[in-house]
């Protein structure tokens, strides 16, 4: 067999194990969504169905309906505003912290860089008992602060750990000259680096987003307020304690997801070269 036909089929077979991949990765997602337009009837029946006998719009309409006095745009706006708060508090003080570590020499660099890692590896719920009691004496529980900074706080470290070895790729020449040519370093930063290093933050920004926007245990511990709840909360509230409504639960769901979708698909070439651009430098 010669070589270009053995490297064909290689890469046939290599296309048709990442297409099966991706097929189970995605049925979840399918079952989801299908399953918001099945009726209750068709979702408990004995045999499964693949697709809906007939599309039901009733799980949405019951979301867009206004639950205990607080409609579901009400759940929207409070994910955004967390979100949003929550990307840019972390986005910005991981650029600065980024771009010492990378440019700027330092004792014990590499065991701060391995705290960094470590903390990734902490489940959240480790960190939500002494929060509260940190936010208690500031006085912002019940607050869209508290979950801000709870949320901005969790992102930073693994902000961090992407866009460092990113500024470390970006050459020193570029900052040398604008330097020789009149700028300072803040300038320098603002007007050489941070163009440069665009797709790195845009990857960051959108990991702190995803994180913030699908929070459940930090609005759940820090807001007492129905009305600063956010989506994910109502997507809990979908669930009874004795039955849980399918068709509404994963409806909420399937709005809940669409956001980060949207955002996908607009940044889709910006994440996957944020990070990848600088993952061999540093």
């Amino acid at each position: 067999m010669h070589k270009a036909a053995r490297k064909r089929i290689k890469s046939y077979v290599c296309t048709v194990i990442a297409v099966v991949f991706t097929l189970i990765y995605l049925f979840p997602l399918y079952w989801m969504v299908i399953t918001s337009f099945k009726t209750k009837e068709e979702i408990f029946s004995a045999v499964p169905t693949f697709w809906p006998k007939s599309f039901s719009l009733d799980a949405y309409i019951t979301q867009f309906t206004v639950h205990d006095g607080i409609s579901m745009f009400s759940y929207l706006k409070n994910s955004m505003i967390i979100a949003v708060g929550a990307t840019l508090i972390s986005t910005i003080l991981a650029m600065f912290a980024a771009y010492g570590l990378a440019r700027y020499r330092m004792k014990r660099k590499r065991t701060l860089i391995l705290i960094l890692t470590v903390t990734q590896m902490l489940p959240m719920v480790m960190f939500l008992a002494p929060m509260l009691q940190t936010f208690n004496k500031l006085g912002i529980t019940g607050s869209y602060a508290s979950v801000i900074l709870f949320d901005a706080l969790f992102s930073i470290p693994m902000s961090i750990i992407i866009l460092r070895p990113y500024f470390a790729s970006i050459p020193k020449e570029l900052e040398e000259a604008s330097i020789v040519d009149g700028c300072n370093r803040f300038n320098c930063f603002f007007k050489v680096i941070l163009p440069n290093a665009y797709p790195g933050i845009f990857a960051c920004a959108s990991f702190a987003f995803m994180s913030a926007w699908g929070d459940l245990m930090a609005s759940m511990t820090f807001l007492s307020d129905g009305e600063k709840l956010p989506m994910t909360v109502m997507m809990y509230k979908s669930m009874g304690r004795y039955r849980v409504n399918w068709n509404s639960l994963m409806a909420t769901a399937t709005m809940v997801i669409i956001p980060i979708i949207v955002l996908f698909l607009f940044m889709r070439k910006s994440l996957v070269s944020g990070l990848t651009s600088g993952s061999v430098k540093g």
